[in-house]
């Protein structure tokens, strides 16, 4: 699955998603030219869409994220490797490549300054028995720590995986450090 969002020239926006789109047939495509404030509000008609029923009973999820400076030959082959391992349920996404007017704001004015070539990623498990939690929740642990070496030393905020004090207290040195405030 890949969900896409193209902020500019709707013709550069399509020769640019031309290959994403005839790759191989989808199971969906929803490629469409639609408010961004609308982009998200799509999301509950996926699992419809997919032919997938509403689970049955409780289900669970657990993730961490990063950041890479940039997608090299080293992260794609740990990113493999951890989906060769992977149960049902489990999924590695990659998300949020940061180009254009959102890397020309300057550090010290947001609190989510983005590099250009900046790229997010998550490593996500989801399941119904309670018993698979450990199993479910220790791939995610390890995907992520195999990710570390090739990513950025910066969190984003949203995929700060570690939501201790000194974790966030780290996060916003960081963001200070970057942006020459004291």
């Amino acid at each position: 699955m890949a969900i896409v969002c193209w902020c500019g020239d709707l013709a550069q926006g399509e020769r640019v998603l031309k290959p994403l789109r005839t790759f191989g047939p989808p199971v969906v495509d929803w490629v469409d030219h639609i408010a961004y404030g609308q982009l998200t509000a799509r999301m509950p008609e996926l699992g419809p869409r997919l032919g997938q029923q509403a689970a049955i009973g409780p289900s669970y999820n657990y993730w961490r994220g990063g950041s890479f400076p940039d997608l090299t030959a080293g992260a794609i082959e740990q990113i493999a490797a951890a989906i060769e391992g992977a149960a049902g349920g489990c999924s590695i996404g990659l998300g949020h490549f940061m180009h254009g007017r959102i890397c020309r704001v300057p550090t010290g004015e947001t609190p989510l300054y983005r590099s250009e070539g900046h790229l997010t990623y998550f490593a996500n498990a989801s399941w119904g028995d309670p018993g698979a939690a450990d199993a479910r929740m220790a791939w995610v642990d390890r995907s992520r720590a195999g990710l570390q070496r090739f990513s950025t030393t910066g969190a984003y905020i949203n995929y700060l995986s570690d939501d201790t004090d000194s974790a966030v207290e780290s996060f916003l040195r960081e963001k200070l450090r970057t942006s020459g405030a004291d």
